[in-house]
């Protein structure tokens, strides 16, 4: 973590956070089992893992009545001890490579920090959701929130400080300003 903390200290040129869409329900097995081979990992645990997450029989209750199991393929399941980490090594290889970008991924959340501008934040954003689509993980716009933190006394809006909305799957995120900074509806 303290290679991390130089990224808090820039800031007040902006950051913006991504949330993916129920991304363990979204899992893919052969995706998770073909990486888990890229890196080597004992072939008997992998298919271990590719057992856990495979043919796992779900009930859903209902006011009291319980369907039939059904088989479920996709996913990990959430409340498990392992999914988390399962989730962390499938996005390893989901990294930046723009200097003035952070990326910090705790389990399925994402946050991309940017202390440059909002052209090479748009840039790594687009990165990244051209990553998200290829793991087939659903990125929630809805959710997805720009939040831009300025210390500079006496700016009283966005566009005075040079600030531009950023676009993820054609949508332009909002961010607002309050008491010098920038922030998002939640």
């Amino acid at each position: 973590m303290l290679s991390n903390t130089s990224g808090f200290t820039k800031l007040d040129r902006g950051s913006t956070r991504t949330v993916r869409s129920c991304a363990f329900d979204t899992l893919q097995p052969h995706l998770i089992g073909h990486k888990l081979l890229q890196m080597d990992v004992n072939p008997h645990l992998i298919l271990w893992v590719l057992s856990f997450l495979t043919a796992r029989p779900q009930r859903v209750t209902v006011n009291d009545h319980l369907s039939s199991a059904k088989s479920i393929s996709t996913g990990a399941p959430q409340g498990s001890v392992i999914s988390p980490l399962l989730f962390t090594l499938f996005t390893i290889d989901c990294r930046n490579s723009t200097p003035g970008i952070t990326c910090i991924k705790y389990s399925d959340n994402t946050v991309i920090m940017d202390t440059t501008n909002t052209d090479v934040l748009q840039q790594e954003l687009d990165t990244f959701s051209s990553w998200c689509k290829n793991n087939c993980l659903d990125l929630n716009v809805s959710k997805t929130k720009e939040m831009t933190l300025c210390f500079h006394h006496g700016q009283s809006n966005m566009q005075s400080l040079g600030c531009v909305s950023v676009v993820v799957w054609g949508r332009s995120l909002q961010h607002k300003f309050f008491l010098g900074v920038g922030v998002t509806s939640y």
